[in-house]
């Protein structure tokens, strides 16, 4: 007797989850999120489980993110890791992720939620969920990233890392520099340094096409990455900073790094040797002239300052056609290492003509 009264008294319970679950099954669009909440409020377990059907009878992006919203106000944040996934229109999960960052402010729990995403997810999700961190102007949330970028793997590709060090960036500007500045410090060797450096450039420029930084945020840039080329020896991590320097106009400090880069090139008295030659063509003839560059300016780059000299090679071929000029790409070590190049740029028939050392400073 006593079995069957407790079976009794249990099974209203039973029947009013069983109903809220029968109507969240049958709830499309914008019904789904007061199907969901009733649910969760009578069975949070059967609620978790029936979340990915919801999301899919959901439909547009602003059901979506009520349903989100409602799921993460009942404690369902599991559930909703998982959501985007669901949507299988990629503009649809992108929006869908903005909107709910952007609730992040009003709603203390989406805010935790946001916040949380990096601990919770591994890479590809997390990486999925960047619209709503970008979204989400939280200071906890810039605290947190904050945090994760001034520590990075030790890998040279992280997608999680790399996702952290943009969103930083473009959270707090120019004043994102010292914290990936030091974290570029960390990166030397064998870490994440190309991502941090792309990281430290949005840092400073307006995103969308043609964007270019603001003076001051320029200098600032430059500067951190002359004492981020301080902390490494690494030709192809000085290269990027060298790069990255050029890149905003900047090629005077980008030539700065010529001595720590090509320390064996470095002539007696300080400057650089390149090579140029600049061939003419007549017919089945031709002539390469060719000539020292001595560089006493550090330049990053010698060949507009080479337009002029090379202009001035007298002609050797009646057609007085244009020249097709050619610069080594890099210092060399050597005043016969550029004859030699030169040399080996002569096709069968044509002729070599050495020209006077040029002198840039």
């Amino acid at each position: 007797m006593i079995g069957i009264a407790m079976l009794s008294l249990n099974q209203p319970a039973w029947a009013a989850c069983e109903r809220e679950l029968k109507a969240l099954e049958a709830a499309q669009g914008e019904a789904v999120v007061g199907a969901f909440t009733k649910l969760s409020t009578c069975d949070g377990g059967k609620a978790g489980e029936a979340f990915p059907a919801a999301v899919k009878r959901s439909g547009d992006v602003v059901a979506l993110t009520n349903l989100a919203v409602a799921a993460i106000g009942v404690g369902q944040d599991a559930a909703v890791h998982g959501m985007l996934e669901l949507v299988p229109d990629y503009a649809a999960r992108e929006e869908t992720a903005r909107a709910i960052g952007g609730k992040c402010v009003e709603d203390a729990k989406v805010e935790a939620f946001v916040v949380g995403l990096h601990d919770a997810l591994k890479d590809r999700a997390f990486v999925g969920w960047a619209g709503a961190l970008r979204a989400c102007p939280s200071e906890a949330l810039t605290a947190k990233l904050e945090d994760l970028a001034a520590a990075p793997p030790d890998r040279a590709f992280d997608d999680k890392y790399a996702t952290v060090v943009e969103l930083y960036a473009r959270k707090r500007g120019a004043a994102a520099l010292p914290v990936l500045k030091d974290a570029g410090i960390g990166a030397t060797g064998g870490g994440p340094f190309v991502i941090v450096v792309d990281a430290m450039s949005k840092a400073v420029t307006p995103e969308g096409i043609g964007g270019e930084p603001a003076p001051a945020d320029r200098d600032a840039l430059v500067a951190a990455l002359g004492e981020l080329a301080g902390a490494t020896t690494n030709a192809d991590e000085l290269r990027r900073l060298a790069n990255a320097m050029v890149a905003v106009d900047a090629a005077q400090a980008a030539g700065a790094l010529l001595p720590k880069l090509y320390p064996d090139r470095v002539q007696s008295d300080g400057s650089f040797l390149y090579g140029v030659v600049a061939t003419e063509t007549c017919e089945d003839a031709s002539v390469v002239h060719w000539a020292v560059v001595e560089d006493h300016g550090k330049r990053w780059s010698v060949s507009e300052a080479l337009d002029g000299p090379v202009q001035g090679f007298k002609h050797k071929l009646k057609c007085g056609a244009a020249w097709a000029v050619q610069v080594t790409p890099e210092p060399v070590a050597s005043e016969d290492e550029i004859g030699n190049w030169a040399e080996g740029l002569v096709g069968e028939g044509g002729k070599l003509k050495a020209e006077k050392t040029i002198v840039l400073k």
